[in-house]
């Protein structure tokens, strides 16, 4: 108790006033990037030198910047089979052009959301082509890694995305969830000279009408890691949500068994904004692990 009234004293930790704690974790967060885009572009080159073993997987680090709003708090990974079929077999991304992807994916030009599992964005990474690269995601699932099984956001597709497959989402499924405006309607212009090998003036013109128009979700301070749909939900219905997933159902299985008690201990901090070891003794000896 000494050292949590010492915290309010100094107004540190969980006492900080809100802009030094908003300050701060933006501080960590460009660390936290910085981070992951030395460890990808080093598991990049080894990539290229084929120098990777054959199971060996790609790192991103956590999502970071735009990307806190829509993937949970779990690690990004992209395995080899894919950057393979983005840059040999079926795509024309260049190898090099990935260089500090981790930085690109947190900052894109569009977010699209069709269901509760998977996300897709625009990037400004360009393909062989001069294309805009699209990135999807699954949403925390469970890869087995050697005899272990991990659930990350997994990355499974790296493709240039062609004009018509990003104005057509916006003007007819309604996925679109998230958008950058300043590089959105440059993106626009500069796919205008292009427009009629795919649709039409009208309907480009209608898409940047809609994004002109369109209202970004409000990330609050407080909001890190949770998608439009985890910010309603209370600290039970977060809990068992992430139990039940069929990822977490695997790992618990096969890997980690205390794992439901370590989330529970995870949405607790979450809620009350305060780790587990700052409470009762009573109550933490139940859930600290």
């Amino acid at each position: 108790m000494k050292y949590i009234v010492k915290q309010d004293e100094l107004k540190v930790r969980n006492y900080a006033p809100r802009e030094m704690n908003a300050q701060r974790a933006a501080e960590s967060a460009d660390m936290g990037l910085e981070e992951a885009n030395r460890r990808f572009n080093e598991e990049l080159q080894r990539y290229q030198n084929g120098e990777m073993d054959k199971n060996e997987m790609s790192h991103l680090g956590n999502p970071n910047g735009v990307m806190r709003m829509f993937l949970p708090d779990l690690p990004i990974v992209m395995r080899q089979r894919i950057v393979n079929k983005g840059s040999n077999i079926k795509h024309d991304v260049d190898v090099s052009a990935l260089q500090d992807m981790p930085a690109y994916i947190s900052y894109p030009i569009f977010v699209f959301k069709k269901n509760h599992d998977t996300v897709g964005i625009l990037t400004d990474i360009k393909d062989r082509n001069g294309r805009n690269t699209f990135v999807a995601f699954d949403l925390a699932t469970a890869i087995q890694n050697g005899d272990k099984y991990l659930e990350v956001n997994n990355v499974t597709t790296v493709h240039g995305r062609r004009i018509a497959n990003i104005v057509r989402p916006i003007l007819e499924n309604d996925t679109l969830r998230w958008v950058n405006k300043e590089k959105a309607l440059n993106w626009f212009s500069s796919a205008s000279p292009y427009v009629q090998q795919e649709i039409t003036n009208q309907e480009l013109s209608t898409a940047a009408n809609i994004v002109k128009n369109f209202e970004n979700p409000t990330e609050s301070g407080d909001l890190l890691y949770r998608d439009g749909e985890d910010a309603t939900l209370g600290l039970a219905d977060r809990y068992r949500k992430r139990v039940t997933s069929k990822a977490g159902e695997v790992a618990e299985a096969y890997q980690d068994s205390m794992r439901s008690v370590r989330i529970l201990q995870e949405e607790i901090e979450k809620e009350t904004g305060r780790p587990i070891a700052d409470f009762d003794l009573h109550f933490k000896g139940a859930f600290c692990l």
